[in-house]
């Protein structure tokens, strides 16, 4: 094994420096491209392929318009409400958030009926899902410190790499590029809310600066009915308290020819953790999470000629977690304190050009990635390691035929980890435009994996180091049609078949150990629609996502029967409209019934659920100052309900905001 990760890490040493020594004398001149917000690429007009190669993008405007693709821009979650990531994409078609309780409570992402650890989650292009449970915890990512986040569904592991088996996620962090600005903001809510934040951007001699920063806490002692041996009462949940700071620190420049953007990012996150609420143990009182992130994002870009360009991408992050309960006895007097600090290096490039109408893009990877803690298996002592490479190639075209255009592209990735095998990931799309009507056709078959997490592989009495990859069929059909300048609807069929899927299996009463089943299927219809009048004065979203996840196991209880957090229905509505310097709006979003395990039995089905919100804001200019005042009510009939069972979810919730911009 030792000389394996060897050879691995020599291998993908010299990619590197064979790759990136060659090509940088070549630059002789840095090509730039402008960072578009536009939510949707034209999908009428018949255009040439285009490099656009943005390091902190998932998909170029070229490509856009072959995947199902969702943006959210920073305005359209400034309107929602929402304070953390998790909260912002409940709106998107197809997606499902797991929200463990109130800001402080752990919120993943799941697309399509796959996992939260079968969804690929970036920040600037670069993938953040844990080394460690192979999950991202939405959650501790404030709005405010975003400028969009791209949500791509189906299968792209030949375009994004591991654990993009349902789809991809990427946030786009604030920009260094832009006008002077200075943004003030405040706001305060219920159940002891508090947030402070702050960005400025401005040039520097021929460079450009941003650094910014939010503080945000909350007590999370929001009442809860609650059924106890046969008496209802309501309580307050308590240690559900929340403190996340997190900043930003960007600079971009242009020297001797090259495109280049730093971004740092870090977070410091404190929680409770009260646990499940169970019968004769409401609350967990003691247990807490403390972390720490920092992540370093550097973006080079060079034009080599007027048809070939160089993206260079280095990554830095480190994390540190810990959790603490005295009071969990099962571990001994002491209760319970695991530790674990993560590091993880990586570097990308890629080269991408066009030749006779036809892109190309070759990409290589290399990655590592250490954790330490004291919870492994004894065999393994207190350090685990993975070293990963990864090579790419993705090629477009596009064919006019009878005045029409279909556009074809081919992908196929190679992954090589020290730990978890080799995957082949090929893809194959196709997208039909028609010259005399605004419809687009789409068609993308591929082949997709996700490597078990280091604790499916080394956690103490779960890991199990055997473990095959999971590996998935994806299968998407779509249609996009612009009835009218204002109107736009989208429609699509997906299916995704997952084989060797990994699941906990219980050993013994108190144990659970990761193992291979045969797999699961999800399929389903999402519908989407998008209406914008009076020149953007008044814009509606709605989306309805259908789906059916099933398990394929020998189990006779579970085999061909819902997956657990798979919910069979989810829509969601967004409208809002503007009067001069006044905004308002609505958002309701549903989830369909669910079961909290495997198996679609009566005792673990949960109820559907649906949550409006009312927003209402106005513009004031002051000289150079401009002020906004937001108030926003969420779960506005303070409906009672459970995301996931035993974790009960606020009731009626109130925030008021303030900000200053000059």
């Amino acid at each position: 094994m030792i000389f394996y990760r060897n050879i691995v890490g020599c291998i993908g040493r010299a990619l590197l420096f064979s790759g990136v020594s060659g090509l940088l004398p070549l630059c002789a001149y840095a090509q730039t491209h402008a960072d578009s917000t536009t939510t949707h690429a034209d999908t009428v007009a018949h255009v040439q392929p285009e490099i656009i190669v943005i390091g902190d993008r998932l998909s170029s405007v070229g490509s856009r318009t072959l995947l199902p693709v969702s943006v959210l821009s920073a305005a359209e979650m400034e309107r929602s409400g929402a304070v953390q990531i998790g909260e912002a994409l409940v709106y998107v078609p197809g997606v499902f958030i797991r929200d463990y309780g109130g800001l402080g409570g752990l919120k993943t992402v799941s697309l399509r009926g796959s996992s939260a650890s079968q969804t690929a989650v970036f920040i600037d292009g670069v993938k953040i899902n844990s080394v460690q449970n192979g999950l991202t915890d939405m959650s501790v990512f404030p709005t405010s410190m975003v400028e969009s986040v791209e949500v791509v569904r189906g299968g792209e592991s030949a375009l994004f790499g591991a654990s993009a088996v349902g789809g991809a996620v990427n946030i786009r962090s604030l920009s260094p590029g832009g006008k002077r600005l200075l943004r003030v903001t405040s706001s305060a809510g219920s159940f002891g809310e508090i947030g402070l934040g702050g960005v400025l951007r401005l040039p520097v001699d021929s460079t450009m600066l941003l650094a910014g920063g939010e503080y945000r806490t909350s007590q999370g002692d929001y009442p809860f009915d609650f059924t106890e041996f046969g008496a209802t009462r309501t309580v307050r949940r308590e240690n559900g308290d929340f403190t996340n700071a997190s900043g930003v620190l960007a600079w971009s420049a242009a020297p001797s020819g090259w495109n280049i953007r730093t971004h740092l990012l870090g977070r410091t996150t404190r929680r409770g953790v009260p646990g499940a609420v169970v019968q004769g143990s409401i609350e967990s009182r003691e247990a807490r999470l403390e972390e720490e992130d920092a992540l370093a994002i550097v973006h080079a870009v060079c034009g080599i000629d007027t048809a070939l360009l160089l993206s260079v991408t280095g990554t830095g992050r480190y994390n540190t977690t810990r959790y603490r309960d005295p009071g969990a006895a099962i571990f001994g007097a002491q209760g319970i304190d695991e530790r674990f600090r993560t590091r993880e290096v990586g570097m990308t490039t890629s080269l991408s050009g066009i030749a006779l109408t036809q892109s190309y893009e070759v990409q290589s990877d290399i990655a590592f990635a250490e954790l330490l803690g004291n919870m492994f298996q004894p065999d393994v002592g207190d350090k685990a390691s993975r070293t990963s490479l990864g090579l790419a190639i993705r090629t477009e075209r596009a064919v006019d035929i009878a005045d029409n255009t279909l556009i074809v592209q081919g992908a196929t990735r190679l992954d090589v980890y020290s730990d978890a095998g080799t995957a082949a990931s090929p893809l194959v799309a196709f997208l039909w435009r028609f010259a005399d009507v605004p419809v687009l056709l789409r068609a993308q078959w591929s082949y997709n994996f996700r490597p078990p997490s280091f604790n499916e592989l080394y956690y103490l009495n779960f890991g199990t180091a055997s473990l095959r990859p999971e590996r998935s069929l994806s299968l998407n059909t779509g249609v996009e049609w612009s009835i009218a300048e204002e109107i736009r609807v989208e429609a699509a069929v997906f299916s995704i078949d997952t084989k060797d899927r990994i699941v906990a299996i219980p050993v013994s009463p108190v144990t659970w150990s990761a193992r291979n089943i045969e797999g699961a299927v999800s399929r389903g219809v999402e519908l989407s629609a998008h209406l914008s009048l009076y020149s953007g004065g008044f814009q509606a979203d709605g989306s309805y996502t259908w789906q059916e996840s099933e398990s394929r196991t020998d189990n006779l209880a579970t085999d061909q029967k819902d997956l657990a957090y798979t919910p069979g229905e989810l829509a969601a509505l967004t409208a809002f409209v503007r009067l001069g310097v006044f905004q308002a709006g609505a958002t309701v979003h549903y989830t369909g019934r669910r079961y909290s395990l495997d198996g679609s039995s009566r005792e673990a089905l949960l109820p559907s659920y649906a949550v409006a919100g009312l927003m209402a804001s106005a513009t004031a200019g002051i000289e150079s100052l401009t002020f906004v005042v937001r108030l926003h009510c969420d779960n506005i009939f303070d409906a009672r309900y459970s995301v996931v069972r035993n974790y009960p979810m606020p009731g009626r919730m109130f925030r008021l905001g303030v900000d200053m911009s000059y």
